[in-house]
């Protein structure tokens, strides 16, 4: 099969999400030479009716990380039309992690249904092929990577006004046992250091992929941590247990929003400010979204009860290295970083700054974030590294050979 022969249909689902690394991977198989790409919104009804009529024209259809992240509303739609396809089937995975509202049993079995000869995990390659040895299809280890267009150094580090950047929201530690995301937000956003930081942290909202880009280079360095969590559940057994535990200690007094209800259809057509205000009336009080459960639990309680003595698979773990570790290095913007594999791409010292797993090294850390010439020699190393190594397009090189 020619290059030029190769008819690609790129499924996603955009509805108002602002994970600026959707965009990249939709920019990333536009750009590439292998692939006659022809791209659908299946969030909306004329793209997706589309779709499913043309859907025989396809030689591969990729349905990206939005398809299947939060939710399968839309993609439940499509499913009768991908399994009479003529084409091959590669699909992403977005948030491999066992959550109320994205439970993984679903996905899993979604990809089984939908015959799919291909699935591209963002973990590393052991933990992604343990978690969909079911589904018959081979395993590809794509992890997220560079965009050079879109992140790109603007400011010199010498001339940016904040010490320590970062938009993230908190992670749903009760229902992953791992609460080092939010342990590094407290830890900045405390703030006691000497001399204490130029700090911007929020967690209560997030950037479109310009919006990002432009923060990046307003900052020296963000802070941040390998993205999932340590234990990995293909059978949603924990997360079933809490969410059981936490329904019992409320005495079933709080009524749950299911995720895949109609009502998340409306939500979705909402603007976003008010979508985020919603959220936040969903996170309180005796009616709550399905993904908002659980928010209000002692993570120690949780811990020792559930995690604590729970056994690793061996060699499998949850965590991976995430989109916002490659837009940071593409504005050159320094990183302090918990020690972690990273999937074996960053190196602790040389392409950032290691935190230890107990903090105890954080002034350390700063200290060396305040030397001008160590950060921005580390920075520009990084970035000529991930350059070399780690962009769309080398993503797309891997792809389109694996699947040939």
């Amino acid at each position: 099969m020619r290059s030029s022969d190769l008819n690609t249909a790129i499924v996603y689902s955009a509805y108002g999400s602002r994970a600026s690394y959707y965009d990249d991977w939709l920019d990333a198989f536009g750009n590439a030479p292998y692939f006659k790409t022809r791209s659908f919104n299946i969030a909306v009804n004329e793209p997706k009716k589309d779709f499913i009529q043309t859907i025989a024209e396809y030689d591969l259809i990729v349905l990206l990380h939005s398809v299947n992240a939060d939710n399968l509303i839309y993609a439940r739609e499509i499913l009768p039309a991908l399994q009479k396809r003529k084409g091959k089937l590669l699909s992403f995975v977005g948030n491999e992690i066992s959550l109320p509202g994205a439970p993984m049993v679903p996905k899993i079995q979604y990809l089984k249904d939908a015959g799919a000869d291909f699935i591209a995990t963002q973990l590393l390659l052991e933990t992604g092929e343990y978690l969909y040895s079911d589904t018959g299809a081979k395993v590809l280890a794509v992890p997220h990577a560079l965009n050079p267009d879109a992140f790109k150094p603007v400011i010199a580090q010498k001339d940016r006004a904040i010490d320590v950047g970062m938009r993230s929201f908190r992670y749903p530690a009760t229902f992953i046992g791992d609460e080092d995301r939010n342990r590094l937000i407290d830890l900045f956003e405390a703030n006691a250091f000497s001399p204490p930081l130029v700090t911007d942290i929020s967690t209560s909202s997030r950037l479109d992929r310009e919006g990002w880009a432009a923060f990046l280079n307003s900052c020296k360095a963000t802070v941040s941590n390998e993205a999932g969590g340590h234990w990995i559940d293909k059978d949603d057994a924990t997360m079933n247990a809490i969410k059981d535990w936490i329904k019992a200690k409320n005495g079933g007094a709080s009524m749950t929003i299911a995720s895949e209800s109609p009502l998340r259809r409306l939500v979705h057509k909402l603007p976003w400010g008010v979508r985020q205000w919603l959220i936040k009336i969903l996170s309180k009080g005796i009616i709550r979204h399905e993904a908002l459960i659980g928010q209000d639990e002692d993570f120690v309680e949780v811990y020792e009860r559930f995690f604590k003595d729970k056994p690793f698979p061996p060699k499998i773990s949850g965590k991976c290295v995430s989109s916002r570790h490659f837009d940071a290095v593409g504005t050159q913007t320094c990183q302090i970083m918990m020690e972690g594999r990273y999937n074996d791409i960053f190196i602790a010292d040389e392409h950032y700054i290691p935190l230890k797993e107990d903090l105890s090294n954080a002034q350390e850390a700063v200290d060396k974030l305040a030397d001008v010439t160590f950060r921005t020699q580390l920075a520009e190393r990084t970035y000529d590294f991930t350059m070399a190594e780690h962009t769309y397009t080398k993503r797309m090189d891997y792809i389109y050979k694996a699947i040939s």
